[in-house]
């Protein structure tokens, strides 16, 4: 499981996938209000260690838009 704290200062929804290379290894969409919030990405069993990359999408309702990448190490 993948845990993820965010301030939020409007209300979003929050794409979330971690994935390594060309593999996708788990996907979620997150909707959220204003304020403070922890997100729970669950990853499957079959999920080896290692590398991975976990990209996130913010988006409003008055259509804005960021995003972010970071890099982790899932362990075995």
């Amino acid at each position: 499981m993948v845990e993820s704290f965010h301030q939020l200062e409007a209300a979003f929804r929050l794409n979330a996938l971690l994935s390594r290379k060309r593999d996708q290894i788990a996907k979620r969409l997150f909707s959220a209000k204003a304020g403070p919030r922890v997100f729970e990405l669950r990853i499957g069993r079959t999920a080896k260690p290692g590398l991975a990359n976990l990209s996130l999408v913010y988006r409003a309702a008055t259509g804005e838009a960021a995003r972010t990448t970071h890099r982790l190490r899932l362990p075995r």
